[in-house]
């Protein structure tokens, strides 16, 4: 939305899993045509004859297209006509453009064999250069790949009132209600098996906003995309930012954007709101043995 302006005209695919069927339905309405899947199109050893068929279709849809953008390293194209653009996904993303991505991949062999390779246009060997990236501008480009790079903030900022709000209605939310309060950012500890229980990750955030001095009812909470636990059981009073929206919409320079204290464990990017709120916490892990060590950080 923010790399291109013509970004309504463009067909799309959606990949349920992060992405709630709220925003697929305001999505649907905004843009040129949208095609739902259930599952991302990888081969699945825990169910192969459904990802295969899911991976023909897939492959089928592509066939007309010019460009793709998306999160292209994870479809594992052997080969593809079509421009492939890497978009941002985080840590993953940083890596590849710096040069540090080890990922160890399991069944390796079986995964790249012949008939993948030939009738699912498979391949797991990773070629950075294939690809252009689309990142943020803080990012180190070691390996002189094509990139082409956003300040997301300056972006953001560019855009005139309407059309901000126009983009967060699509998630879903508008940041003008959080004048004046506090955010905690999420982490989905529990669900990726780094502390032993739901309940300590809870305890943990509790901890946080007590020694901060946060009211639970002064608190907007922003759970972790990815997670699929229902937090508003353990958070009765507070409010709740959709969990797919993305944070990056928040930091926007604006005096109905004025938050008081964003709050985490461990968030990377979290800095990025020193310029919008009285106070920003990297909480730290000292508290918390379960989890490796990170010190506490202030902005």
């Amino acid at each position: 939305m923010l790399y291109d302006p013509a970004w309504k005209m463009h067909d799309y695919v959606i990949v349920k899993g992060r992405i709630s069927n709220d925003f697929i339905l305001r999505f649907k309405d905004k843009v040129n045509k949208v095609s739902i899947s259930d599952d991302f199109p990888i081969i699945s050893l825990k169910s192969p004859f459904s990802s295969i068929y899911t991976r023909l279709q897939f492959l089928n849809s592509i066939k007309n297209y010019d460009e793709i953008y998306g999160n292209i390293f994870e479809l594992k194209l052997r080969a593809c006509k079509a421009k492939l653009f890497q978009l941002d996904d985080g840590l993953m993303t940083k890596r590849m453009v710096e040069g540090n991505l080890n990922r160890k991949i399991n069944n390796l062999k079986f995964r790249n064999n012949l008939f993948f390779r030939v009738f699912l246009n498979v391949d797991y060997n990773f070629d950075a250069k294939r690809y252009t990236f689309i990142i943020p501008d803080s990012y180190q480009n070691k390996k002189k790949l094509s990139c082409e790079c956003i300040n997301l903030g300056k972006k953001i900022n560019e855009l005139s009132t309407d059309d901000y709000s126009a983009i967060c209605e699509i998630y879903g939310f508008s940041p003008t209600k959080l004048k004046g309060k506090s955010i905690l950012m999420l982490q989905p500890f529990f669900e990726d098996r780094l502390v032993s229980s739901l309940e300590y990750e809870i305890n943990m955030y509790k901890e946080i906003l007590k020694s901060e001095g946060v009211l639970e009812n002064e608190l907007y909470i922003k759970p972790h995309p990815r997670s699929k636990v229902d937090y508003k059981k353990y958070f009765q009073e507070s409010e709740f930012i959709p969990k797919d929206f993305p944070y990056e919409l928040l930091v926007r320079k604006s005096a109905n954007n004025k938050f008081n204290k964003v709050l985490s464990i461990n968030s990377s990017g979290i800095e990025e709101f020193s310029t919008i709120s009285e106070e920003v916490v990297n909480f730290g892990t000292e508290n918390f043995k379960e989890l490796e060590f990170s010190p506490m950080l202030r902005f």
